[in-house]
């Protein structure tokens, strides 16, 4: 992963080389540095579990991490409903975010309903894409991995 493409915050995976990590589990990360230099590996980050609270703080080489793509199953587990063609949907407030699945990419709409209109309508492909989509629109929404 690039390390510009990371805040804390994001959930990601692993290749299973940092200790005590797994391929395929969720991680948060808690903190970034990217003076670290080492063997062309730029920046570490320090990352939690997000299933088993005991491991505490591991650190990683960024390019350790890798991005969790989106899908039904993570969105579902954000509290979006879906239509069974390929759209998912939550109500948070006046807002309905929508997600859409256009051959390989998702697209990401906000419909604010008190305006009337759509406030966007980005590609994401991954998890911490929309994480920091929601953030920026300062939205707040719960994900149960």
């Amino acid at each position: 992963m690039d390390i510009r493409e990371l805040r804390c915050g994001d959930i990601v995976t692993t290749n299973g080389k940092p200790m005590g990590t797994k391929k395929g589990d969720y991680y948060q990360v808690v903190e970034i540095d990217n003076k670290n230099k080492l063997h062309d590996l730029i920046g570490s980050v320090a990352i939690e579990s997000v299933s088993n609270k005991y491991l505490g703080c591991v650190g990683a080489w960024v390019d350790c991490l890798e991005p969790i793509p989106i899908a039904g199953e993570i969105l579902k587990k954000m509290g979006f409903n879906s239509d069974n063609i390929g759209e998912y949907t939550n109500k948070i407030g006046n807002t309905l975010l929508s997600i859409v699945k256009l051959s390989s990419c998702y697209y990401l709409m906000f419909k604010d309903y008190s305006m009337g209109n759509d406030l966007l309508n980005k590609p994401i492909r991954y998890l911490h894409q929309l994480q920091h989509e929601l953030y920026d629109a300062r939205i707040e929404l719960k994900i149960e991995l």
